[in-house]
């Protein structure tokens, strides 16, 4: 089904470029560049569908945010040669496009769960999310309308992330115990961080990142203080420009 809805994309994207050659919009080619490119990105969409259908028992977090991010571009686009007036025929096809892309965001997010191999029928409802399930949670909302109706018992639980399962981790950690010295204070923490680094780097490379940028707010408004007593020269308003992007990382990345 989503290889027939990316057939229709990139059937659409070649009528794009036939209109776009025969009727050039005068003031620049690039809406003739972007279709062609978009017939390559179907290509590409159609055999990275494929291979993350078959590879991977998870919706492909990859194609859904493409999808949806160029979806989100291409709203102002169909608006504005709607407005336009002048290429018609060319805002219905990037209507029809547009349309196409929603479905195949809602067809790329839809669990594979019933499609999966038995050996893999009692993977965690997190392993087989899509992109919005896992980021709003909604593969948990089985497990919370079962609370709200009944006391949860060990049964109603859902089954936890393989890679998280005891059984995986206790002979992960096991083997590395063997190698650390225990009597150390810290040789269980040490321990851990050996058994899990890339893990333990995604928690703490991220933390490190925010508490740089709290420590230098401060330095940043000095220097920005600096900048506004400083003389109008274009060197400082160079700076200037630059500050407001310092501020801009530095805030969003604290919060």
């Amino acid at each position: 089904v989503k290889l027939g809805f990316i057939f229709i994309f990139a059937a659409l994207q070649i009528s794009l470029v036939v209109l776009w050659t025969l009727y050039p919009f005068s003031p620049t080619v690039v809406p003739l560049v972007s279709s062609v490119i978009a017939i390559v990105v179907a290509a590409v969409l159609a055999i990275n569908s494929t291979i993350a259908h078959r590879a991977s028992p998870r919706p492909s977090l990859t194609i859904s945010a493409y999808l949806f991010i160029s979806a989100l571009t291409d709203i102002p686009r169909v608006r504005t040669l709607w407005l336009m007036g002048d290429h018609t025929n060319v805002a219905v096809i990037l209507s029809c496009s547009l349309a196409i892309k929603l479905i195949l965001v809602v067809l790329e997010n839809t669990s594979k769960r019933t499609f999966l191999l038995a050996k893999y029928a009692n993977i965690s409802g997190e392993e087989t999310a899509g992109l919005f399930s896992r980021a709003l949670f909604f593969w948990l909302t089985s497990l919370m309308i079962t609370g709200s109706r009944q006391v949860l018992k060990l049964s109603s639980l859902v089954s936890i992330h393989q890679k998280i399962d005891s059984t995986a981790t206790f002979s992960r950690l096991k083997s590395v115990l063997g190698t650390t010295n225990m009597t150390h204070k810290y040789g269980l923490v040490f321990a851990t961080l050996k058994a899990w680094p890339c893990e333990a780097a995604k928690v703490i490379v991220p933390r490190l990142v925010v508490l740089a940028t709290r420590i230098a707010q401060p330095f940043v408004l000095e220097a920005v203080i600096d900048n506004i007593l400083a003389p109008d020269t274009q060197p400082v308003r160079n700076s200037g420009y630059g500050l407001i992007g310092a501020i801009a990382l530095t805030y969003f990345v604290s919060t």
